[in-house]
């Protein structure tokens, strides 16, 4: 498909040089400076960012929906409009703009990101939910997936196979890495949503452990959270090494990982599938430490080391210091790397992603 054909990128969706609020928001964004660096005409509907409280999120969601059913009104006919759900309570307006790119005579894709909480649609949503659910997916010229675990259950309501479209990371914005001959004492790092689920309680439970067997570690944490949470671990955990960082763009992201050489992810939330921060850890060479959980396993292989969900803080630090000490680290970490280069880099995804919408553009003529 070549540059005359217009996309609408519709979904969460970070702002140019400021921190991502989450992995759908750098997904996204990193996929459309991919197709506008390869000259394509991407267009942005992002979906509201509200900070306030509950209800004024609702409030702000409604009226931002409001706003982009007007401008999905106004696209251009026979584009192609790529839809990244949210699903949840935004599954019913998520039907609105589909069938809005519809009446455009548009393609319209719809791109499920998150992992495991694919299951609530079946077990725990109701079945007017799964309805409209399997309504909107059936409606659609196209479902995307992030991973191999996602295919039967979108079949099931389907009966055809999703494309599979992996998250993708830029490695011509990946820093160079060194690996200095003296030994340093290692350094943890973690980038993202600073939430329980995460297991951000277990990593540092894991550090303290490290610490009372003489095993020192720095501890750097990046993101933002619920402040009542952030501040609750600065307590319970101030005695260790830990810097807080707060908010980063992706540039200093990347740079945190090239400067640290484990990352630990023992997170349990509904929603994982592939981590952004676990792809862009790995490949700047950090050695990946990760809950059997999401497409975490999937993504890692053996370049790491995946724990079962219910294993404990003292799992984690004996990983670590177990493949440090063993003198593992620096051939897990070049392992980890490589990795990313043949799995997830933005050129192979982004030449995928590009050939099913040259595929749905010959739909269009």
């Amino acid at each position: 498909m070549g540059p005359s054909s217009a996309i609408y990128f519709c979904g969460p969706i970070a702002d140019v040089g400021k921190p991502a609020k989450g992995g759908y928001q750098a997904r996204n964004l990193r996929t459309i400076e991919a197709l506008r660096s390869r000259d394509f005409e991407v267009h942005t509907l992002p979906y509201a960012q509200p900070t306030a409280s509950r209800t004024r999120k609702l409030i702000e969601y409604a009226t931002g929906f409001s706003v982009l059913a007007w401008k999905m009104g106004g696209c251009k006919k026979k584009s192609i409009v790529h839809i990244t759900g949210l699903r949840r309570i935004f599954l019913y307006p998520e039907i609105v703009l589909a069938y809005l790119a519809k009446r455009r005579k548009c393609r319209v894709i719809y791109d499920i990101r998150d992992g495991l909480g694919l299951d609530a649609v079946r077990l725990e949503r109701s079945a007017i939910y799964r309805y409209f659910f399997a309504r909107l997916l059936n409606s659609v010229d196209l479902v995307m997936v992030q991973g191999d675990g996602q295919v039967p259950f979108v079949e099931s309501f389907t009966g055809s196979t999703p494309v599979l479209i992996p998250n993708q990371i830029d490695l011509s914005s990946i820093p160079t890495r060194t690996y200095p001959s003296t030994p340093v004492a290692p350094a943890i790092a973690y980038a993202g949503a600073l939430k329980p689920e995460k297991g951000l309680s277990t990593m540092l439970d894991a550090v303290e452990i490290l610490n009372r067997q003489g095993f020192a570690v720095d501890v750097r944490i990046a993101g933002t959270g619920d402040e009542k949470f952030v501040e609750s671990l600065r307590s319970r955990y101030s005695h260790l090494a830990i810097t807080w960082l707060g908010p980063q763009t992706a540039e200093s992201v990347l740079d945190l990982f090239t400067t640290s050489h484990f990352f630990l992810f023992p997170t349990w939330w509904p929603g994982e599938g592939q981590s952004n921060a676990l792809t862009e850890a790995m490949a700047c060479g950090c050695v990946p430490i990760v809950s059997d959980h999401g497409f975490n396993a999937a993504t890692v292989g053996n370049c790491g080391a995946v724990l079962d969900l219910n294993q404990e803080p003292g799992d984690y630090a004996e990983a670590v210091k177990r493949i440090w000490e063993t003198g593992q680290w620096i051939t897990l970490s070049e392992q980890s790397a490589q990795r990313v280069r043949e799995h997830y880099s933005s050129v192979a995804v982004i030449d995928h992603l590009t050939e099913q919408y040259a595929a749905l553009e010959r739909r269009i003529e």
